[in-house]
């Protein structure tokens, strides 16, 4: 199945969490307090964040070893934070109609002759 497995606890720890308890007077204005919502809220940010990076990593790995399971389950992982187009325009841009210049192309080079409009005598 293509289940994501993007809550496995062990493979995607973040980094151990700071003390609940800390002085008020290291605290920024703008830092939430340990514990807080805010605070609670600025982790699971980081942590999607983390996830997410993971995951496009994976599915660049997945496109360079032309490994289409992976990329669907990478895609299935994108799809439960709803970011499944950053993985399509990756995957655009690997294609190499996309990283070559358009001004190596022959076509773009010496075009073909423009057909003759309107055919001589009018009358």
């Amino acid at each position: 199945s293509l289940a994501p497995n993007c809550l496995a606890p062990n493979s995607l720890a973040p980094n151990p969490q700071p003390p609940l308890s800390a002085p008020s007077s290291t605290l920024l204005p703008s830092t939430p307090i340990p514990g807080s919502v805010a605070w609670c809220e600025r982790r699971l940010d980081s942590y999607c964040s983390y996830l997410q990076s993971r995951a496009v990593r994976r599915f660049d790995l997945a496109v360079e070893a032309d490994d289409v399971m992976a990329m669907a389950e990478m895609v299935a992982v994108m799809l439960c934070f709803k970011k499944e187009d950053i993985l399509i325009q990756r995957f655009v841009s690997f294609q190499p109609a996309f990283q070559t210049p358009l001004d190596n192309f022959e076509w773009v080079k010496d075009p073909p002759p423009l057909p003759l409009m309107g055919g001589g005598g009018g009358g």
